[in-house]
C-alpha cells in the first residue's frame, strides 16, 4: 500500500505503518452530580503513536516493531498499561463470581485503596480500578484500567481491556476475596481492528475462553 493510498484510507498521518492506536479510557467529574469531585463521566479517546520500524513494538512481544505489529494484516489497537508507560493488546474481557456474599465483598472492596466506587445502592455497586496512586490526566480525568460490578443476584463481574489488566485485577480479588476467589473462565469480547488493505473496521474474536484463576 502506497503512502498516498494509506492518507486517503485512514485520512491525514495514521498509518498502520509507522504507528499504533492506542485506547484510553478516563473517569471525568460529573458537574450535575452531588459530589461534582467524585468521577461520573466514562470517556473513552484514541490516540496515534509514531514508532519506527526497529523500535521494540509496544504490544509487548518483546520483537521489533517490524516483525510483529507492523507485518500483521490488522491494525490491532494498544491499551495503556496501569503503570502508564507500557502497553498491551487491545482484549476485552469479562470475569464473573457467582453466589459471593454481598455485604463482605461490599466492605471489602470499598476499603481498598485501588478502586473507587463510582455507584453504590447498597446491593448494588460499581468501582472503577485506577490503582495506587491513582493516575490524573488533566484535562481529560483520572485513567480508568478496569470496572467491577457488584448485582443484586450475588454476583460480581470484573471487566478489563487486555490481558495484563485482568491478571491485576484478579491478583486484587484473590487478595480480597480468599476462599471466595472462585471466577469462571474469562469470557473474550470481539475487539474492533482495521484491515490494513481495505481500511474497513472488523470484529476480531481472540482465543477461546481461559481460565486464568
Amino acid at each position: 500500500m502506497s503512502q498516498s493510498q494509506t492518507h486517503n484510507i485512514y485520512r491525514g498521518d495514521l498509518d498502520p505503518n509507522k504507528g499504533y492506536l492506542c485506547q484510553w479510557v478516563y473517569w471525568r467529574p460529573d458537574p450535575d452530580a452531588p459530589n461534582p469531585e467524585l468521577p461520573g463521566l466514562k470517556q473513552t479517546m484514541t490516540t496515534y503513536i509514531t514508532v519506527k520500524p526497529g523500535d521494540l513494538c509496544l504490544c509487548g512481544s518483546g520483537l521489533r516493531f517490524r516483525d510483529c505489529c507492523r507485518a500483521r494484516p490488522y491494525w490491532h489497537p494498544l491499551c495503556p498499561n496501569p503503570d502508564a508507560e507500557s502497553y498491551s493488546l487491545l482484549a476485552p474481557q469479562e470475569v464473573t463470581f457467582k453466589n459471593v456474599n454481598i455485604q463482605r465483598v461490599r466492605e471489602q472492596l470499598m476499603e481498598d485503596v485501588r478502586l473507587q466506587c463510582v455507584d453504590d445502592l447498597g446491593d448494588h455497586a460499581f468501582w472503577i480500578y485506577w490503582g495506587d496512586p491513582a493516575l490524573d490526566t488533566p484535562p481529560f480525568g483520572t485513567l480508568c484500567f478496569g470496572d467491577l460490578e457488584l448485582k443484586r443476584n450475588s454476583t460480581l463481574y470484573v471487566t478489563a481491556m487486555s490481558d495484563l489488566r485482568m491478571q491485576i485485577l484478579l491478583a486484587l480479588l484473590r487478595d480480597v476475596l480468599g476462599e471466595e476467589f472462585k471466577p469462571t473462565p474469562i469470557r473474550y469480547d470481539p475487539v474492533t481492528v482495521i484491515d490494513k488493505q481495505t481500511g474497513k473496521h472488523v470484529k476480531l474474536r481472540l482465543g477461546k475462553s481461559t481460565s486464568r484463576s
